[in-house]
């Protein structure tokens, strides 16, 4: 949802998303408002190049950072 408002505003971000996409991610989005973003894969593989890509292209910082998450498979699901 923030994406069409805050994209423009993010430096590197909408390079980014384009690089990320025709590498292959699935998506690619702005968590909340941004910078952080994401990208989707299915494969470990294709997860590092995103990771390394990141680190070269998207950071801005000696604080930012590139971390590789894996996705419940099961999707959300209700703790007691």
């Amino acid at each position: 949802m923030a994406e069409p408002f805050r994209g423009e505003l993010i430096k590197g971000f909408v390079s980014a998303r384009n690089a990320l996409v025709e590498q292959g991610a699935l998506a690619v989005g702005i968590s909340g408002a941004g910078p952080t973003l994401f990208a989707v894969t299915t494969e470990l593989a294709e997860a590092k190049n995103y990771e390394q890509y990141l680190n070269e292209h998207y950071l801005q910082s000696e604080n930012g950072f590139a971390h590789i998450c894996r996705i419940a498979p099961q999707g959300a699901k209700h703790l007691d």
